[in-house]
């Protein structure tokens, strides 16, 4: 799935319970997704640009030191994935390159690997997969309530074109993806007791996560992924996305009295980055989407160029 276009890739956007008047917010996702992923190859492609043009400027004495060099920012490691276990992770494992086997022998054949080209996305579960969850979702939420529950009708579109998003992860940063929490082929039953065992409530989140509940009610979701991030070889940050139905807290007269599924990122950090914005609240995916693909605007990279250079984390 290295070159595929989204329209390949997806060959049939499915309807999962959606009515003709959704139609239009069906194809926006598609339309909105496939931006995503673009972008998200664009920023993995600057990246690794830059990483060569940094790496070609130290004239380190040898091409396999320039080679292992930017196998850090691949992989984490100087043996280009060799001895590692990719199972749980295999977007992000290695891929034969074309005719000159694995590794590459010269540092610009970097930019030619068919993972840099990878798309950033999972194949939609099946239609009917896809219809059960989100209306087990939907229930678990809103189980014992008075109410009328309210479907994820973002989410349901999102599911027709893909089960989840991800970030291949080069800026070493470790945002994590986000997708569905489950995945297909358990029975219903065995999805409700999941979702009831995970639904996230208030009191978890003023437990967990208390900088997200000083800006959200919540009244339940579900954590859609979450990742730990490295630095200088230690793990110091754990990424966490939610979908989650709440609304946000704010007083005064323009207060967002609306409840709706929102999408959360939280991070948690023990060590002093400058991370400006440890939650990042979204009222719709598509403002999510667009945020998530376009990382590289987003990351420090001359402090990232530093530690390549200098090898600081990506020490052989």
């Amino acid at each position: 799935m290295a070159t595929e276009d989204l329209e390949t890739t997806i060959p049939n956007i499915h309807d999962t319970s959606l009515d003709a008047d959704d139609s239009t917010l069906q194809q926006r996702m598609h339309l909105a997704i496939h931006a995503y992923n673009q972008k998200s190859k664009e920023s993995n492609i600057r990246l690794l640009r830059d990483c060569v043009d940094a790496i070609s400027a130290l004239n380190l004495p040898t091409e396999d030191q320039k080679v292992n060099r930017i196998a850090h920012v691949l992989f984490a490691t100087e043996d280009w994935g060799q001895n590692e276990d990719f199972s749980t992770r295999p977007q992000s494992g290695p891929k034969q390159i074309g005719d000159y086997g694995w590794p590459p022998e010269r540092l610009e054949q970097v930019l030619e690997l068919p993972q840099v080209q990878r798309n950033c996305f999972k194949p939609a579960f099946s239609k009917e997969f896809s219809a059960i969850l989100v209306e087990e979702m939907t229930s678990v939420v809103f189980e014992g309530r008075e109410d009328e529950g309210v479907m994820p009708v973002e989410l349901t579109a999102f599911f027709s074109c893909v089960s989840g998003v991800y970030s291949l992860d080069y800026d070493r940063r470790g945002l994590c993806e986000f997708e569905a929490p489950i995945e297909e082929g358990v029975s219903r039953e065995d999805m409700r007791l999941f979702l009831e065992s995970e639904n996230t409530v208030s009191e978890d989140i003023e437990e967990e996560m208390p900088d997200v509940y000083e800006q959200l009610d919540v009244r339940g979701g579900f954590r859609f992924g979450w990742k730990t991030g490295l630095w200088g070889g230690e793990p110091v940050r754990q990424w966490h996305s939610f979908y989650l139905f709440c609304q946000r807290k704010c007083d005064g007269d323009d207060a967002d009295i609306n409840w709706g599924w929102r999408v959360v990122i939280h991070l948690e950090s023990d060590c002093d980055e400058g991370i400006v914005h440890p939650v990042r609240i979204f009222d719709t995916i598509f403002e999510f989407l667009d945020w998530y693909g376009d990382w590289y605007n987003r990351l420090d990279l001359e402090g990232f160029l530093k530690d390549l250079v200098e090898d600081n984390e990506f020490g052989e």
